[in-house]
């Protein structure tokens, strides 16, 4: 049995039982006659089953399947020629089919029918040094086949109304191919020449009756075609020998058998053309779909957005109900410009390019700062947030590459992208004013932030001096917003922040960025899409031109566990200057422990004077000692120490620790140095605890006494 034609729903299926085996088969867009065995051979029983599934409403009407069946001697195997008279569907194979032929073989065989006679190479495979078939008719019309003619589009020959088929096979060393064929030949009725013409419209085509369809674009020779021509086809038509041919797209499509449901793509300065072709000797559903012009206009443009109102930013052409595919060779920028009080609520509805380098989707906020970049990893069918922006402005770039893609399935159809945009009022849930002055002049800071939250921050120095901001551990740009003015408030030129990250090639440096004034002022937006996040730094205005010049040693240092740092000195010490550098050393986790602290070791300390603070303070109060040896234990998370710039080069090493029972009851020997804190030490505030400290003069030891 040759299977000739299957076209059935997916809900149907069709079983074939043969002594071989079982084989079932369901409705696709698979070619059946390009399979590995189009041919069913069983000994004495066939048993075919054709049903469906479940019900469904089907999209298509479908012709179903057609069988030719001839009986077949197992034992002898194919008869090699003989002539035979033919009103139906008939084929024919090589002996041993689908096993390779021998050599030697001679084979010829004659034809006749009623009607012309249609002949279609359904799979052939000979060497064409030694092998050779012919197909003669009684017009004298030869056909000579050679070589490898498994094509996937079947060949098909047209001959008069009786054919001559010789075969010979000689003796061949090739191992490349088996060698075997497959024919079948049908006797066929003289299409007709009625022809319709449709253009811009839609329906569905009986092609077994109207049997050509020539589709073309509006005005056809007489005027330009528009441009970006986008056609829908669901189609299906005879595997062999029936056909719609789609110039004009690309290459050029041929299509044959059943095809999916999806989008030919042309853009081109020649003329696009669709024409259906059928020889009538086949019935097959037939195809439907529209053709339609494309806007690929970008229409860059500054919009002015009103808050309350939601903006909705596609890609040219987008259609959220339709398939359509985006545009190729584009650069569109389209900027939406807000209040600074506000915030820009950026949600990403869907989005689907295609699987390839190039085409982008590009966020950028006022300072050009990159906020996000969306490829192909970004795909989405699901509205979610994207960004939520600070500012005033946004810029959004949308860039496609050339594509030379004429054909999309349905399930690959990149129509683009959609946005929503919204402007909503800004509402602070922490609002503080620093003050920096001689006597304060550095102030740490840390807060803790929910999804949505937004803090303000504004720091004013005293003494008319610029104000110096560090941050901690920023994460990337699309996870957080940072805006820091030049100024006092919102109303102030912005400073650039491209680089007011943590240096990622070492985790003890932190960035810095100074204001050109006395006042700072910074907000901190942690987006809705993100979690919990605690942002923390401090600010100085102990830093300057100068103090860059003489100090050139980091004024933050930050660790995770164990920090050790060589300070070096500037290259031009002049001994007789005197100038205070000073250190604030960080560890970066506390979990809030009140034993929490730092050990400290200074090597190479030659000079008698170094000043050593507890926390990031260089206030006297929080003086721990004004020469080494330091305390080898200081509490909390911060210290600061200060050295004359000319004193390096020396090294530091620290390390996060918890201080220990046994480091408050060691007995101190006469030359062991020790240290006293009081109840309040371990707090931010002075509880005034009066302490006396005093000599016991019986034994010497030392006595302390609360009042």
């Amino acid at each position: 049995m040759l299977l000739e034609m299957l076209f059935i729903d997916k809900n149907d299926y069709f079983t074939t039982t043969t002594t071989e085996g079982t084989r079932t088969f369901s409705g696709s867009t698979e070619d059946f006659i390009r399979l590995d065995k189009p041919f069913f051979k069983s000994d004495g029983t066939l048993q075919v089953i054709f049903g469906r599934k479940s019900q469904s409403r089907q999209s298509a009407t479908h012709a179903g399947f057609r069988a030719v069946l001839k009986t077949y001697n197992m034992t002898m195997g194919e008869q090699c020629g003989g002539e035979k008279l033919i009103n139906d569907s008939y084929f024919i194979t090589s002996p041993n089919y689908s096993d390779e032929y021998d050599n030697n073989d001679h084979c010829d065989w004659v034809f006749q029918s009623e009607k012309p006679l249609r002949v279609v190479v359904v799979d052939f495979v000979a060497d064409e040094n030694t092998d050779s078939f012919q197909i003669v008719d009684s017009a004298g019309t030869t056909v000579n086949l050679r070589g490898d003619l498994s094509y996937d589009t079947p060949l098909a020959y047209y001959f008069g109304s009786r054919i001559e088929i010789h075969f010979e096979s000689g003796f061949s060393n090739s191992t490349n191919n088996v060698r075997r064929f497959s024919l079948l030949i049908d006797p066929y009725d003289v299409p007709n020449t009625n022809v319709t013409t449709t253009c811009l419209r839609t329906g569905t085509h009986d092609l077994s009756t109207e049997k050509l369809v020539k589709i073309g674009t509006p005005n056809y020779k007489t005027a330009a075609y528009p441009d970006n021509l986008a056609c829908n086809y669901s189609m299906e038509s005879e595997v062999c020998c029936d056909g719609l041919i789609l110039d004009g797209i690309g290459q050029g499509w041929e299509l044959v058998g059943a095809r999916e449901e999806g989008i030919y793509v042309a853009k081109t300065d020649s003329p696009v053309t669709m024409y259906f072709h059928s020889d009538g000797v086949r019935q097959a559903s037939g195809f439907s779909g529209t053709v339609e012009t494309q806007d690929c206009n970008c229409n860059d443009q500054v919009v002015n957005i009103i808050a309350g109102t939601t903006y909705r930013v596609t890609s040219p052409g987008y259609n959220a109900s339709r398939n359509v595919v985006y545009c190729s060779n584009l650069y569109c920028n389209w900027q939406y410009n807000f209040f600074l009080n506000h915030t820009l609520e950026i949600q990403l509805k869907f989005l689907k390019f295609r699987v390839r380098q190039g085409d982008q989707l590009v966020l950028t906020d006022y300072k050009d700062d990159v906020l996000a970049t969306l490829t192909t990893d970004s795909n989405t069918n699901e509205t979610k947030p994207l960004l939520t922006v600070v500012g005033g402005l946004i810029n959004i770039t949308f860039i496609t590459t050339n594509s030379t893609v004429g054909y999309y399935k349905t399930a690959e159809i990149a129509k683009g992208f959609e946005l929503l945009l919204e402007a909503k009022p800004i509402r602070y849930k922490y609002e503080e004013h620093y003050t920096l002055s001689e006597a304060n002049p550095i102030q740490q800071f840390s807060f803790d932030t929910d999804p949505g939250d937004m803090l303000f921050f504004s720091i004013k120095s005293t003494q008319n001096q610029q104000v110096t901001l560090f941050a901690y551990n920023l994460p990337k740009h699309s996870e957080f917003t940072l805006e820091i003015f030049d100024g006092p408030d919102i109303r102030a030129p912005l400073l650039a922040t491209n680089n007011f990250t943590t240096n990622n090639e070492s985790a003890n440096f932190v960035s810095s960025i100074r204001s050109s004034g006395n006042t700072l002022a910074f907000r901190f937006l942690n987006p809705t899409s993100q979690r919990h996040r605690v942002f923390a730094g401090l600010v100085t205005n102990l830093l300057d031109d100068m103090y860059d010049e003489y100090c050139v040693n980091p004024f933050l240092l930050q660790f995770d566990e164990i920090l050790e740092y060589e300070v070096t000195a500037p290259w031009n010490v002049t001994d007789a200057t005197l100038y205070h550098c000073h250190m604030v050393l960080h560890y970066v986790e506390d979990d809030g422990s009140i034993r929490n602290g730092m050990l400290l070791k200074i090597h190479n300390w030659t000079e008698s004077s170094f000043p050593v603070y507890k926390g990031a303070t260089i206030i006297d109060k929080f003086l721990v000692t004004e020469q080494l040896p330091a305390p080898s234990f200081l509490f909390g998370n911060y210290l600061t120490f200060t050295y004359n710039y000319s004193s390096p080069p020396f090294q530091i090493y620290a390390k996060k620790t918890k201080l220990q029972d046994n480091q408050l009851h060691v007995l101190l020997g006469n030359t062991s140095l020790g240290y006293l804190f009081s109840p309040d030490f371990l707090a931010t505030d002075d509880y005034g605890y009066p302490i006396f400290v005093y000599c016991e003069a019986n034994d010497g030891t030392l006595k302390t006494e609360r009042n």
